[in-house]
């Protein structure tokens, strides 16, 4: 028995996307970028993207809360897909099942706080909160 669990965080690069599968259950998905690395002297940062699913419930909150831009923590399992492309050959594409999505930055810099019922964050106004730390 193995243990696949994965944690990333990224940019979101493309509005999510809900689709339902044959079964009629709804699956939302998008990609994120990450940092894959840098050179030997950190002068340049290598950057890569991963495709993210999210299904049930929590594909209904991603279309709902998460744009373009925002910065996630996206929480799951880690696959490949096998496709064969337009010559014949098969190549292999990571993705990560996800069960816990949270924005931690939305791109258009508004409050957030986490709704923890749903694993996502809700917008919040900046009137709700005092600008004093009452201690």
């Amino acid at each position: 028995m193995g243990l696949n669990y994965i944690v990333l965080a990224g940019e979101v690069l493309n509005t999510p996307e809900k689709k339902h599968t044959l079964d009629g259950l709804p699956v939302a998905s998008f990609n994120i970028s990450l940092i894959t690395g840098s050179d030997e002297n950190n002068s340049e940062v290598k950057t890569g993207s991963i495709k993210i699913s999210a299904g049930k419930k929590l594909a209904d909150k991603t279309v709902q809360d998460i744009c373009t831009g925002d910065f996630v923590l996206v929480e799951g399992k880690l696959y490949t897909k096998t496709i064969e492309n337009r010559l014949g050959q098969k190549q292999k594409y990571p993705y990560v099942q996800a069960y816990n999505i949270k924005v931690l930055k939305e791109k258009n810099n508004r409050s957030v706080i986490p709704d923890l019922n749903s694993g996502l964050v809700t917008e919040t106004k900046k009137s709700d909160f005092d600008d004093e730390i009452p201690f």
